[in-house]
């Protein structure tokens, strides 16, 4: 009896560890995906050049995670881990050297993306082997709950620090801060390596990953992953600069507070359903929904504050939620030797929907508006969900 007391124990420890490590290292990633668009737009430079940083950045990080992904299942996943937050320590201090200049901007940016290409591929993993497998979706539920937290508060909070006589100085040397104490976090937590990962070269875990896009159910639950990231990206993007120009609604940087209070309650329930009803039945409607919430950015200007909260209460349920229960699915079916490549995978998805969603919202304002841009992601977000035929995909293992 003590020594599952004790066992059970650790599991929480670890698991609380990883959580609060993986809050405040979001935290960092969402002033950099959100704020660095205005502070470049403040430097004078154009709607255009402020989105394309962020595009930038999910490049790199694509690119990078195909090798990082792999090294969560041979190096350990709290190397990676440290490798991550310790990008997010270098990465605002840069912004910091950068000053006005552009190019430099981009290299701070590269750094950060070594950061994500390290940090929560390897978290995913962590946090799965840290709990019973019944309790999965609902811990993974708990953590992109939690991250959802860090958008309520970081871009808000980010951006009166940027107004305030601290500047965009104070915070970027805050955010380097909150990378610190994540690093710090990770150096207490015991490292998770998978039994099997050390039979196997990297150069094979890279050959296999191309088996598990071509996975007909793995492929489509990666494909609604990157689907769903294109509309976020561009609200991570330009939601901040759409809504700014509406007077009534003052800080723009509450939309987040209201997309992140809704997706932590958002992701929690989904989690939870997931483990219930199975993934499947959980995660469609979920897309609907998130598709529906970023069309109503399109009726801001009738009521800027009314639809502002209607579009990120709907979005940040949804999105958030539908996060974690495609996330759930995917180590589900996972196999034990190649989760990390499989959660590397699942990144550069998402990572990928972020650059496509920055960058064709970038493109698309050169002939339309953004608040016509905002209506045509949202028409075709409900179309997706139909096109990829979720009904075809298991929701476990053993179905495969």
């Amino acid at each position: 009896m003590e020594t599952n007391q004790t066992a059970v124990s650790g599991i929480q420890r670890e698991f609380y560890l990883s959580i609060a490590a993986g809050v405040l290292f979001i935290a960092v990633n969402f002033i950099g995906l959100s704020l660095v668009p205005v502070y470049v737009l403040d430097l004078g430079y154009s709607d255009f050049l402020a989105g394309l940083q962020n595009t930038v950045f999910s490049v790199f990080c694509v690119a990078f995670r195909f090798i990082l992904g792999p090294m969560a299942d041979h190096k350990g996943r709290r190397l990676m881990m440290h490798i991550g937050a310790g990008s997010f320590v270098a990465g605002p201090l840069m912004m910091l050297v950068a000053g006005s200049l552009y190019p430099a901007i981009l290299v701070a940016r590269v750094i950060m993306a070594v950061g994500m290409a390290s940090f929560l591929s390897a978290a995913n993993c962590y946090v799965a082997e840290s709990v019973p497998e019944s309790f999965l979706g609902t811990a993974i539920g708990i953590q992109r709950g939690l991250y959802s937290l860090s958008l309520m508060v970081a871009p808000a909070l980010g951006l009166m620090l940027a107004r305030s006589d601290a500047g965009y100085t104070g915070l970027f040397l805050a955010a380097a801060g909150l990378g610190l104490v994540s690093f710090l976090l990770v150096s207490l937590m015991r490292e998770h390596r998978p039994d099997c990962g050390d039979n196997q070269s990297i150069g094979r875990s890279l050959r296999e990953s191309g088996g598990l896009l071509t996975r007909p159910d793995m492929g489509r639950a990666y494909l609604a992953l990157f689907s769903i990231s294109v509309s976020y990206g561009a609200i991570l993007s330009y939601a901040a600069i759409y809504l700014e120009r509406y007077g009534s609604i003052g800080n723009p940087g509450v939309y987040f507070t209201f997309f992140a209070g809704s997706g932590l309650v958002g992701s929690v329930v989904a989690g939870i359903l997931s483990d219930r009803f199975g993934r499947r039945r959980v995660a469609a409607p979920l897309m609907l929904s998130m598709a529906v919430g970023v069309a109503l950015l399109y009726l801001v200007p009738v009521q800027p504050v009314l639809f502002m909260i209607l579009s990120g209460l709907l979005a940040g349920t949804s999105f958030t939620g539908a996060m974690a229960v495609l996330i759930s699915w995917l180590l589900d079916m996972a196999p034990a030797s190649l989760r990390g490549t499989a959660m590397g995978l699942q990144e550069n998805s998402i990572d990928s929907g972020l650059a496509v969603g920055s960058l064709v919202f970038a493109v698309l304002t050169l002939g339309f508006t953004q608040q016509m841009v905002f209506l045509m992601l949202g028409i075709l977000g409900i179309l997706i969900p139909f096109r990829l035929k979720l009904k075809k995909v298991v929701s476990h293992p053993e179905q495969i």
